[in-house]
């Protein structure tokens, strides 16, 4: 296949892929997602007349201030054409693919890993939990995207790939919340700092503040609107609402529908329905862990420990302040006016992503022996059979504990 055509066929790919996973969607012609969100926000913002100021809202709203307009986004130029929102939100899932692919396949040099690190992140319980919370999974789509333009300039410092994560990261601000995109600042951050290259730092700093330059046209009247807003005084206990309970972390991983949303065997408790299924949503599939723990311990592979640290940091953050850690983000800037630390976990999809591509990279290279593949695939049975365990145990117990930690101390809905 000619270079050109490649990156077409991986986008037409995933394409196909989504337009069959969302068929019943489509098919029926409704919205994708949990109706509320998207019938009270995203989708009156997508079918309104779009004027800069919106006189209808209280006393008067810019309208181009608030992040979900999306008024500066490329892609949102789809509302113009009548009928086009589930193809704008089908359009998420097919650039978070083809990014964590070009993102995995820069790491690893694997194909076959990489195809599957595309299925991981698009397919991850943020990405599909937050199907209905457009505002979100589009600035997640471009993530891979800013990081994969982050992984090439450290080792290439022509100007191409100085402006590719400048627009990546634009892109993440112009898509909607900016959640992701203050979160995705502070891990790169992170990835320079670990990278230890005073050169490489000046390279993405000079990256990311011309990125915040394109965005600025949204960033400014956006930044105005939230210093007059109630998130500029927030409280911790606003701050760390809609957490992930450390009592419920391992089990959100292991089980999605554990703590409600679904009445299918063989969630035993899920007339449980405490907290957000959509907000604590670390899920990413058990072979996926399988493969993210062979890539993790695998020799003489591709270097993962960047992208082992962000999934534990990733899913420590998640927690809120049951390790303390919402009393440290609520003291760092930008950090400090966001709220819902469950949505740290499109950081532990994206990891997981990465880390799954290397445990196919491992294997594909002999890198990673029989021995090893079985002992990955037994801790991950062992870990799934032990907290079933205690789901079959202490289920009621265990139910009345996380929904008491989601009421009294999460701020559930």
């Amino acid at each position: 296949m000619r270079r050109a055509a490649f990156p077409l066929a991986v986008a037409g790919g995933y394409t196909a892929f989504f337009l069959l996973f969302f068929a019943p969607v489509l098919a029926r012609g409704t919205i994708f997602g949990d109706a509320t969100d998207q019938l009270i926000e995203a989708l009156p913002m997508w079918l309104g007349g779009h004027p800069f100021w919106q006189p209808l809202t209280m006393l008067g709203l810019p309208y181009d201030a608030n992040p979900l307009a999306v008024t500066w986004y490329p892609l949102a130029a789809l509302r113009f054409v009548p009928g086009t929102f589930d193809l704008y939100e089908l359009s998420a899932y097919v650039t978070a693919a083809s990014g964590a692919f070009g993102l995995a396949r820069a790491l690893t040099r694997s194909t076959v890993g990489a195809a599957v690190a595309g299925l991981v992140y698009a397919l991850s319980g943020f990405m599909v939990g937050h199907a209905g919370h457009i505002g979100l999974i589009h600035p997640a789509a471009w993530v891979p995207w800013a990081f994969w333009a982050l992984v090439v300039l450290r080792d290439d410092a022509r100007a191409p790939h100085v402006a590719a994560f400048a627009l990546a990261y634009a892109l993440v601000v112009l898509a909607g919340q900016p959640d992701v995109a203050i979160y995705t600042l502070y891990a790169a951050a992170a990835y320079v700092a670990v990278a230890r290259s005073w050169a490489f730092a000046a390279r993405a700093a000079a990256a990311a503040l011309l990125g915040v330059a394109i965005a600025a046209v949204a960033l400014l009247p956006g930044l105005q609107l939230a210093l007059a807003s109630v998130r500029a005084g927030q409280t911790l206990a606003d701050h760390v609402g809609f957490a992930v309970p450390l009592a419920a972390l391992p089990f959100r991983l292991f089980f999605p529908y554990l703590l409600g949303q679904t009445t299918l065997p063989p969630y035993a408790y899920s007339a449980w329905n405490v907290g957000s299924f959509a907000e604590t949503s670390d899920y990413v599939g058990l072979t996926t862990l399988v493969l993210a723990a062979i890539g993790a311990t695998a020799r003489g592979g591709p270097r993962t420990g960047f992208w082992a640290g962000l999934f534990v940091a990733a899913l420590a953050l998640s927690t809120g302040n049951d390790l303390g850690l919402g009393w440290v983000t609520y003291h760092l800037p930008a950090l400090n006016w966001l709220r819902a630390p469950g949505r740290y976990a499109f950081e532990v999809a994206l990891a997981s992503s990465v880390l799954a591509a290397a445990g196919v990279a491992a294997i594909e290279r002999a890198a990673a022996r029989g021995r090893l593949i079985a002992a990955c695939i037994a801790a991950v049975g062992a870990l799934a059979a032990v907290l079933e365990g205690v789901v079959a145990a202490f289920g009621g117990e265990l139910g009345a504990r996380i929904a008491h930690d989601f009421g009294l101390a999460k701020g559930a809905p």
